[in-house]
């Protein structure tokens, strides 16, 4: 099977294999599970992969018509979620240890060290929703 396109959203995803399946060709959908439980996940992941049998690649081309999700468009989304995610946890550590510190890792203070560290994660999912959301509008 070779993947010919790739998706943020599940539902476009199962739209087009719905498309697909609708003119007699075959598709597989790579990562569908992951996509639908955890998008934010599944894109810094590459997205759901739509499969079809070599065979069936330039047919199933011609029915989707002209590329709107592009696998380019979804490794550039993986690359910058990865980044910012990871820049995000780190700045949140960054400050759960700085704030531990300044109050001399007592028990309350790790304690807010935890509740800073997951601070930083509610950050990072905000900051990685709301580029998915500009890259959506971008691609209408």
């Amino acid at each position: 099977m070779k993947t010919i396109r790739r998706y943020t959203d599940p539902t476009r995803a199962h739209f087009d294999q719905s498309l697909l399946e609708g003119h007699g060709v075959s598709v597989f959908l790579k990562n569908e599970n992951m996509g639908s439980m955890a998008p934010i996940f599944s894109a810094a992941n590459g997205g759901i992969e739509l499969q079809v049998d070599e065979e069936d690649v330039e047919k199933a081309l011609q029915v989707l018509g002209p590329e709107s999700n592009n696998p380019e468009k979804v490794n550039e989304l993986s690359s910058e979620l990865n980044r910012l995610f990871g820049f995000s946890v780190l700045c949140g550590l960054l400050s759960a240890f700085l704030h531990s510190a300044s109050q001399g890792f007592s028990l309350e203070a790790v304690d807010r060290t935890v509740t800073a560290g997951i601070a930083g994660f509610f950050v990072a999912v905000v900051a990685i929703s709301s580029l998915k959301r500009l890259l959506g509008k971008s691609r209408e």
